[in-house]
């Protein structure tokens, strides 16, 4: 007989586990994260689904990109807040855990915070790395649908321009 979990056995069990590596879901399949509600999604999609007015297939199917996007770009100011308001007693407490409370003891408030700086900055060059992915995603599609609307309307539509660009992160290079 083995000792080693084999993993949740029921339906809830199943579900729940499926969602043990979300940490902001802003690259998660599923586009509604923990907390959010369905109805304020559907609204949401209502209103842009208007406002672009897809026609056929094609076109929804990009309105459901741009949706996905967007509700996903309207979670990223929400996540900033949410990790700055980390209370410095939290971070305290997370210090003295593995080392001791004596190490803390006699620490300021910017030390307490600036032993997490590195990870801070970590955490946030990350969200605003998926920020700009989603983003560009959400552009691309826009600027895609608005092609398929011109050309069903039957005005020329030019092929997308593609720009090759060079960035040097030193003046010489240049």
């Amino acid at each position: 007989m083995s000792t080693h979990s084999t993993g949740p056995r029921t339906a809830k069990g199943k579900a729940h586990s499926s969602r043990n590596a979300m940490k902001h879901g802003l690259t998660s399949v599923q586009v509604l994260a923990p907390g959010e509600v369905l109805g304020e999604l559907e609204a949401f999609t209502e209103r842009l689904a208007a406002s672009l007015a897809p026609v056929g297939e094609r076109e929804a199917l990009l309105v459901e990109r741009v949706v996905s996007c967007a509700w996903r770009l309207r979670r990223v100011p929400r996540l900033e807040a949410a990790y700055s308001a980390h209370n410095v007693e939290q971070h305290a407490q997370a210090i003295t855990r593995p080392y001791g409370a004596s190490w803390s003891e006699g620490l300021s408030v910017q030390g307490v915070e600036g032993h997490f700086v590195e990870r801070q900055a970590s955490v946030l060059v990350n969200l605003t790395r998926y920020e700009a992915a989603l983003e560009r995603s959400m552009y691309r599609a826009l600027h895609e649908l608005e092609r398929a609307q011109a050309s069903r309307q039957g005005e020329r539509v030019a092929l997308p321009a593609v720009v090759d660009v060079t960035v040097s992160a030193s003046p010489e290079e240049a």
